[in-house]
C-alpha cells in the first residue's frame, strides 16, 4: 500500500534525519508505490540548514560518480540556485553576481592562493580539511610505527 503524507510543520520533536527533496518527490513516491512522508517546513533556519546539507550531498555523489555524471553537477547548481531564492534572490540576479565577479575578478579553474590567512573566516574550511589531512596522516605513521 502507498503511503504518501504531506504536512504542514509542526512544533514536535524531530524523530529522524530530515533531507530536502524537489517538490516533485511526493506525486514521484506515490506514482512509484514507495512510502514516504513528507513535510512541508517553514522555519527559515531550520531551512538553511537542511540547504547546507543538500549542498554536501550533492558535492559528494558528483565525486563518487568520479566527476564524469553532468546530472550530478546540474543537481549541485540547482540546489544553490534555490538556496538563493528561498534567500530572496532572483535566478536573474545570480546570474548577473556571477557574469559580474567573472568579469572582475575571473572564474575559478587551477589557480590556487598558498598563503591563506588563518584569522579570515572563509578559510576556515581550508585549515579544518588541511589539519584533518594531517591528524590522519599523523595517526597512520603512528600506526606503522606500532606494527
Amino acid at each position: 500500500m502507498t503511503r504518501t503524507i504531506i504536512k504542514e510543520q509542526t512544533n514536535r520533536p524531530v524523530k529522524s534525519p530530515r533531507k530536502l527533496v524537489r517538490d516533485k518527490n511526493p506525486e514521484h513516491c506515490k506514482a512509484k508505490g514507495v512510502k514516504a512522508e513528507h513535510e512541508v517546513i517553514s522555519d527559515r533556519q531550520e531551512i538553511r540548514r537542511l540547504f547546507r546539507l543538500k549542498i554536501m550531498e550533492e558535492l559528494q555523489e558528483i565525486q563518487d560518480s568520479g566527476h564524469k555524471d553532468i546530472n550530478e553537477f546540474a543537481d549541485l547548481v540547482q540546489a544553490a540556485v534555490s538556496y538563493a531564492r528561498m534567500s530572496g534572490h532572483t535566478f536573474d540576479d545570480l546570474f548577473d553576481a556571477i557574469m559580474d565577479k567573472k568579469r572582475k575578478l575571473g572564474a575559478f579553474s587551477n589557480v590556487v592562493l598558498t598563503t591563506l590567512n588563518p584569522d579570515n573566516p572563509s578559510n576556515r574550511v581550508y585549515f579544518d580539511e588541511f589539519l584533518k589531512d594531517k591528524l590522519i596522516a599523523l595517526s597512520q605513521d603512528t600506526s606503522q610505527d606500532v606494527s
